[in-house]
């Protein structure tokens, strides 16, 4: 939401979609937030040409792996992935950004390096439930991106379409 409430402050509508009905709607008074998937689609005749309409036509796509995001990237709209694991599922295009959801060590709570993930099997673009568990076995756990990192992230893709994004050294 807090994303969401950054874009329409830049003239950018948010529509949040998903095949699945959510638990909680949104929460938010802002008409250029849109809750497609929590209060409008049950309401549409063709459900599925909404469905991928949407992710077909919007300036970008924010989200995570579900599997709506590949009809963005389907009819070539960049997507920016939030909460990516395993590290082989990073984009599709060379316009498409990323950020990683978080290993911690559970007894320490330090974050693990990427480099120590992949060691570990961080790797392939899918997991398994089984696969989940066995790094939860090895005592690492799975820290969501924050609604900061996310805004951030949202941030740089607009600014990368506006062609107006500076690379700095960090």
């Amino acid at each position: 939401l807090e994303t969401a409430e950054y874009l329409s402050k830049k003239g950018i509508y948010s529509v949040r979609v998903g095949l699945h009905e959510p638990e909680e709607k949104l929460n938010t008074s802002n008409k250029m937030i849109i809750d497609y998937t929590g209060t409008l689609r049950s309401n549409i005749s063709d459900e599925d040409f909404a469905d991928a309409y949407i992710p077909a036509n919007c300036k970008f796509f924010l989200g995570c792996t579900s599997g709506i995001y590949q009809l963005a990237s389907i009819f070539d709209v960049p997507v920016a992935y939030t909460n990516m694991i395993p590290y082989g599922e990073c984009g599709r295009k060379n316009t498409d950004i990323f950020i990683v959801k978080k290993c911690r060590n559970k007894e320490t709570k330090k974050i693990l390096p990427i480099k120590k993930m992949i060691d570990l099997g961080m790797v392939g673009d899918w997991f398994t439930e089984e696969e989940i568990l066995e790094f939860e076995k090895k005592n690492i756990e799975f820290e969501e991106n924050s609604a900061e990192e996310i805004k951030d992230l949202a941030e740089e893709m607009n600014s990368r379409i506006d062609k107006n994004w500076a690379t700095n050294n960090d």
